[in-house]
């Protein structure tokens, strides 16, 4: 069992509601491998009282704080400094508490990005990418990887409309690359799992 103690560093995710996240286990798991004296808590933080919160996070000593729904778009509008990710996907979902004051990262991304090299060996550039799911992370993972230089990228969703408005933001931010959304039809999505070198389930369930 962990002890902790006063200089135990606390760091959490804010989300509201909060009772669905899997960080405290995740998160809690990694400071245990790399011996931190620190610990990984979850709040549950409604939106109007966000950036209040986490100044007083930063305030009482706190490494960090991530979000979760539905308070990455809030943070966004709050936090003055943002890094290039903040800033290109409209969202916030690490807050760096710098010396300066409160930073906000998007992190979604980078770290689809880090995890697939670490894992299978290997860079999106050049590859054609079928992303299911155009809300928060998928929107995310699909723009950095145009980003990063993928060669086609197909977007689906449930809500037709979302796909569409992803491929526009690609478009704009990597004009290079080639885009489609896909109507709400599973056959044209199965056709597009086929016809994809890299597949990347980015939805709240299964779909396909």
């Amino acid at each position: 069992m962990k002890t902790l103690s006063g200089y135990t560093k606390p760091f959490a995710v804010f989300g509201h509601p909060i009772g669905h996240t899997l960080s405290p286990a995740m998160h809690n798991a990694a400071i245990e491998a790399l011996e931190m004296d620190a610990i990984y808590l979850a709040f549950n933080v409604h939106p109007d009282k966000l950036i209040a919160l986490l100044q007083s996070a930063s305030d009482l000593g706190f490494g960090g704080v991530n979000l979760t729904i539905p308070l990455k778009e809030v943070a966004f509008k709050g936090i003055a400094d943002l890094d290039a990710s903040a800033r290109r996907l409209g969202s916030v979902n690490t807050v760096e508490f710098a010396a300066s004051g409160l930073k906000g990262h998007s992190t979604d991304g980078y770290g689809f990005l880090t995890a697939f090299q670490e894992m299978a060996g290997l860079a999106v550039e050049g590859l054609s990418i079928l992303v299911m799911g155009s809300g928060g992370a998928g929107r995310a993972v699909a723009i950095t990887c145009g980003v990063a230089g993928a060669a086609r990228i197909v977007l689906a969703d449930m809500d037709p409309e979302r796909p569409a408005a992803v491929a526009a933001e690609i478009a704009q931010h990597s004009p290079a690359v080639a885009t489609e959304a896909l109507p709400v039809d599973r056959d044209a999505w199965h056709e597009a799992c086929r016809a994809a070198d890299l597949v990347i389930q980015a939805t709240p369930s299964r779909i396909v």
